[in-house]
């Protein structure tokens, strides 16, 4: 009976310390983080597709049909995704990843299309706002030349900068 008093304890222990081991704890920073980097990854695979789709039609897409990473339905539980002409299907085109809980940040993507001489060129950008915001960054404007830099607009950054630093 003595024995069964002591090692039940101990057997206890030794399976909270494995459980304990091989579950992840989040902590609401590392909660937070995961769930922006759904919406990067999101835009970051929709662009991606968009610029496919520009090399066989000559045009980029406003219908999810044509994307396929895109589900047909543009909502998660964190976030809302629009794609919009920017300026239009033949220049352009933004996708925003809008959240929708405070503690988030809100993303915008861009694909834009230039003139590199004989060629055509396509840049994207993916810009954050720096703060959680429910508001998706204005998109940025179109560069002049493609040795331009996309620049985010002001509260916002460039998500694909913020990755290369960590």
């Amino acid at each position: 009976m003595h024995k069964i008093r002591f090692l039940l304890p101990a057997l206890i222990a030794l399976t909270l310390a494995s459980v304990g081991c091989s579950a992840e704890v989040k902590t609401p920073k590392t909660a937070t983080v995961s769930m922006e980097v759904e919406a990067r990854e999101a835009i970051g695979s929709i662009l991606f597709d968009q610029k496919a789709y520009y090399i066989g039609n000559q045009a980029f897409t406003t219908s999810v049909r044509n994307l396929p990473a895109v589900s047909s339905a543009m909502e998660s539980p964190n976030y809302s995704y629009k794609i919009k002409a920017k300026p239009d299907t033949r220049k352009g085109i933004a996708v925003t990843a809008t959240s929708k809980h405070p503690n988030l940040r809100s993303f915008t993507g861009v694909v834009f299309v230039l003139d590199a001489g004989k060629e055509k060129l396509t840049v994207s950008e993916i810009c954050e706002t720096t703060q959680p915001s429910k508001d998706a960054p204005n998109p940025p404007a179109v560069p002049k030349r493609p040795s331009e830099q996309i620049r985010c607009p002001v509260g916002s950054r460039s998500a694909l900068s913020v990755l290369a630093l960590q």
